[in-house]
């Protein structure tokens, strides 16, 4: 009897517990519970537009404007259908995704009963671990974060100190370098016109002694006085060769010089010049050239200078022991001469004759003018040659070695100024560089980081560039481009132009994390690439306290629906 009794009031207990708490209505979220009251007798919608009955609710026709009538099904287009998925999140979905095939809700609730696993716990427990590590991670990464800002502080300090410093050094050595620059100019100068001069003397002892042009335009002059007129010269010719001999040397001679003579008035006559101007023409080329060709006959000019030249030597004898030969023996030096010379000379080994001639030709650089350099001057005034000034022994080289050390002390200055100026100019962009709130990006300013995706590793360097690399090819995704969206975005661009495309870019999400890492790289659109990036800078009091929010709700979530 007593056994019956409570039996049946634990199923009245039952029973008002069901009243109590009546089944939700598919796909509503409890926190509306109150407006889909079957009790009521009617639904208004939530958007305060129209009113409807009850039970025309989930009837699969969409009453509502807003689809608030149809929470269950597919009818509305704009409603929503709440996921409970107890022990893991609540979400909503888009009513065209009910009753469509797809498991999108843990607890299966979106599809018909027995059409998909309630996977909720399992996913629920992964979930909330992994907002537990976030809320830990991110609270570790700010930690990291105020040392990366104090150091920060110290680096511009230190960045601001050396450029201090460089300014100093930079303006002292830049006065120092214009004084080293003009005392190098001014070596160089003395260098260079004290090696034009010698120049000029090696160029000008190439030319020919005029011992030998004075003789011979001599003899050719006395030749031609003494001849007559061409026409005889060639009677003379005429008798040589019908008595069958051999015209003299010194006929044939005045013959060549009075033939040349001819010519010569020839072709001044053709080309508008004056014999003078001819004869000055022809006495330069001989000059200067090595043919043993003689030269041609004397013009009344040039005869002139042949008086100016042997009454010089008259004046300024030829000091005896430079060897250089006398006016006297110069007058009768054709025959004579050679004779005295060769019978007064002994027979000596070729090296002992070298030796003698290299030793003559340094006692005659180094005599005094005599009459040989006068003459040999006037001659080259004649034929346009400027008279050569020698340098003294050893000033050459004393002027090379001392230009070459202003330009060693120059150029060390220089450089060493080159690269202080080189080092202000870096400083001056590190100090001018946004490195975001608080200057907590700066410790990166130099530090690259990578990752591996398919076949290509990727890599990023904050304020510098981006490319994506395998083992043969580096391809340039762009060049440092700013932070965007409030630091959010870290922008690279203008990279290497994709085969008839835009140039590659880069953009990447930066997000909080306890250690630097690239993540997640993708190509959503030709040549344009995203990645993620996690860096202890991005982190923040705001994140660390919303990571800790989801944390804690996920946990009550579970404890409410252990509860239910």
């Amino acid at each position: 009897m007593d056994t019956t009794r409570y039996a049946c009031l634990a199923l009245l207990g039952m029973l008002c517990v069901a009243e109590a708490a009546p089944t939700l209505l598919r796909g509503i979220d409890p926190a509306l519970a109150a407006s889909y009251s079957p009790q009521q007798g009617s639904f208004t919608c939530l958007d305060g537009r129209s009113q409807i009955s009850t039970d025309r609710l989930n009837d699969d026709y969409c009453d509502c404007i807003d689809g608030s009538d149809e929470p269950g099904t597919s009818a509305c287009a704009v409603g929503h259908f709440f996921c409970r998925n107890r022990g893991h999140t609540s979400k909503r979905l888009n009513s065209s995704m009910v009753d469509d095939g797809v498991c999108d809700c843990c607890d299966g609730s979106d599809e018909q009963p027995g059409r998909c696993k309630n996977t909720c716990k399992e996913e629920g427990s992964v979930r909330r671990a992994e907002l537990k590590a976030q809320a830990k991670a991110y609270a570790l990464g700010f930690g990291k974060r105020e040392g990366y800002v104090k150091e920060a502080v110290q680096k511009k300090a230190d960045w601001t100190h050396e450029l201090s410093g460089l300014d100093a050094q930079i303006k002292s050595e830049d006065a120092s370098v214009k004084k080293l620059q003009d005392r190098k100019d001014a070596a160089e100068a003395a260098e260079k016109a004290d090696r034009d001069r010698e120049d000029a003397r090696k160029a000008a002892s190439s030319v020919p002694t005029p011992e030998p042009i004075i003789d011979q335009l001599a003899a050719n002059q006395a030749v031609d006085e003494s001849s007559g007129a061409g026409a005889s010269d060639n009677v003379a010719n005429d008798d040589y060769e019908a008595a069958g001999e051999t015209v003299p040397e010194d006929e044939a001679t005045t013959q060549e010089a009075v033939e040349g003579a001819a010519e010569e008035a020839g072709e001044a006559a053709s080309s508008g010049k004056t014999e003078e101007e001819m004869a000055q023409e022809r006495m330069a080329q001989w000059i200067k050239s090595d043919s043993p060709a003689p030269p041609p006959p004397p013009t009344p000019e040039l005869q002139q200078l042949l008086e100016k030249a042997r009454a010089a030597a008259k004046q300024f004898p030829a000091p005896q022991q430079t060897g250089e030969p006398s006016l006297q023996q110069d007058e009768s030096r054709p025959d004579a001469q050679e004779q005295t010379s060769t019978e007064a000379r002994p027979e000596q080994p070729e090296a002992s004759a070298q030796q003698a001639e290299a030793e003559a030709a340094e006692a005659a650089a180094q005599a005094p003018a005599g009459w040989l350099g006068k003459t040999l001057d006037t001659l080259r005034g004649f034929v346009g040659l400027a008279p050569a000034s020698p340098s003294e022994p050893g000033k050459l080289t004393a002027l090379s070695a001392a230009a070459t050390a202003a330009r060693d002390k120059y150029n060390a200055a220089h450089n060493s100024l080159s690269e202080k100026q080189r080092r202000q100019s870096e400083l001056q962009g590190l100090l001018n560089q946004d490195y975001g709130p608080d200057d907590a990006y700066l410790t990166l300013h130099a530090r690259c980081f990578d990752t591996k995706a398919d076949k290509y590793t990727y890599e990023m360097c904050l304020f510098g560039s981006a490319a994506q690399k395998d083992a043969h090819l580096h391809t340039g995704l762009g060049q440092w481009d700013g932070f965007k969206d409030g630091y959010s975005i870290a922008s690279f661009t203008n990279g290497q132009h994709c085969w008839q495309g835009p140039p590659r870019s880069l953009q990447v999400s930066i997000k909080c994390g306890s250690i630097e890492q690239v993540s997640k790289v993708d190509e959503p659109n030709r040549c344009e690439y995203t990645a993620e990036f996690a860096t202890p800078a991005a982190c923040s009091p705001s994140l660390v306290e919303q990571a800790q929010r989801e944390s804690t709700a996920a946990e009550q979530d579970l404890k409410g629906h252990d509860e239910l």
